[in-house]
């Protein structure tokens, strides 16, 4: 599988923003989320408009880009139990931080639609 890989400066500004482990979870998350949507949405990432992406906001997340506006009857049920450990928003209580997952769900998603396959993020050692 395709590895993305965040420029060095870009990770030192993630770290300094909201922290090493916290970035680190985020980006494992993300991978399993995206690998989640590959199997329930071949070609999710063309779904989603990345200037508009804003997970704090059910219409302009991830899953309400791909699922619809009226994501809560259209999100697979394993997307809503474990939408924490899929880099999504919990709906229930606030995620690690929205700024962190917008700031890592953007670049991947360009990412991914741009190489039209599944990558997951490289994680720094």
């Amino acid at each position: 599988m395709e590895q993305l890989t965040l420029n060095e400066a870009s990770i030192e500004k993630l770290y300094s923003d909201y922290g090493e482990p916290s970035v680190r979870r985020a980006m494992r998350n993300i991978n399993r989320g995206s690998a989640a949507l590959d199997e329930y949405s071949p070609g999710w990432a063309n779904k989603i408009v990345p200037s508009t992406l804003d997970l704090s906001v059910a219409e302009f997340c991830v899953c309400g880009q791909v699922f619809g506006a009226q994501m809560a009857w259209s999100v697979p049920a394993q997307f809503r139990r474990f939408s924490k450990s899929l880099g999504f928003d919990d709906m229930r209580k606030p995620y690690i931080n929205y700024g962190l997952l917008d700031d890592l769900w953007t670049p991947f998603v360009i990412a991914r639609a741009k190489r039209g396959r599944r990558i997951e993020f490289s994680i720094p050692a």
